[in-house]
């Protein structure tokens, strides 16, 4: 994969991001409500009072995202911004009570 300085200037002002809002729940320590994210077999995300940590396998490249903090109540609303650049996709996930 090039790097992220081999991509024209023009790919680059394509850089653009999303607000998706959810509504999640928690079970058994896992994170459920995102299955509108494209999943793949390795993919993950899991939610435990230490806070929530997710990677998803996307075309272009992995995704990997840690988000720290406190959960403690079950249905937690939650609301994830997914910033695309190019080449990378980061994913951030906000969780309050």
């Amino acid at each position: 994969m090039p790097s992220f300085d081999a991509f024209p200037l023009e790919d680059i002002r394509r850089t653009f991001t999303k607000i998706f809002d959810f509504r999640v729940r928690l079970s058994q320590g896992k994170l459920y409500g995102l299955s509108n994210l494209k999943r793949w077999e390795r993919s993950y995300i899991n939610a435990t009072d230490s806070g929530i940590t997710a990677h998803f396998k996307i075309d272009g490249g992995p995704l990997a995202v840690t988000y720290t903090g406190t959960v403690n109540s079950i249905p937690v609303d939650a609301r994830v911004k997914v910033t695309i650049y190019i080449p990378r996709i980061e994913l951030f996930i906000y969780a309050e009570e």
